[in-house]
Order: C-alpha cells, then structure tokens, then sequence
C-alpha cells in the first residue's frame, strides 16, 4: 500500500471512530431501549399486568349507584273498573340510591 493510501484510510478510520464515540453510553443504552422490538413488547406486556392488578383493586373500593324514573302510566284493572273508569292514568317517580362495599371475596 502506498504511503498517501495508508494516510487517506488512517485518516477516514479515525474520523469514523471519532463520529460513532460522540454517542455517550447513556444515548447508545436509551436508543437500544427505544428501539429494540423485544424491550418494547417486554414493556407493554408490563404495562398489561398493571392495568389488570389495578382492575382487581378496583373492585375492592365503594360504589354507589342512583337510579330516578318518571313517567305515566295506565292502569287497567279490577280496582280503576270499580269506580267506573275503563283505565286510569297516573304519574309515577321513583328514586334510589345505593351504597354498597365489598367486605370479602
């Protein structure tokens, strides 16, 4: 090899080491992190698992549910036909609320 050639790659070698050392180990691990198929589905597999132990906690807190109606109605029967009437209308409202608590499973 002639002595400008060994310059020339010397030279290209050292600039190409240069480059890829100007990556700081903390940005080589993250963007392996980042970037590797098997750490990201490890990841969400994780992520996963979390979300169903936070399900199953939630099972364990109150609830409390509240229900209200209106509305009409008729009334066809033997007492609305005693007073002469064929059917009768009537309102109707309702409300409730319940307040409930898991004690064991």
């Amino acid at each position: 090899m002639s002595l400008k050639l060994k310059i020339a790659v010397s030279g290209m070698l050292a600039l190409s080491l240069s480059t890829a050392s100007a990556e700081t180990l903390q940005d080589a691990i993250q963007h392996t992190i980042n970037e590797n198929p098997q750490i990201q589905s490890a990841k969400s597999e994780r992520l996963a698992v979390e979300q169903e132990i936070s399900q199953a906690k939630a099972g364990y807190f109150p609830t409390v549910d509240i229900a209200v109606g209106a509305g009409w109605e008729r009334s066809f029967n033997s007492s609305t036909k005693a007073d002469g009437s064929e059917s009768k209308s009537l309102g109707r409202d309702e409300a409730s609320i319940q307040v409930r608590q898991m004690i064991y499973d």
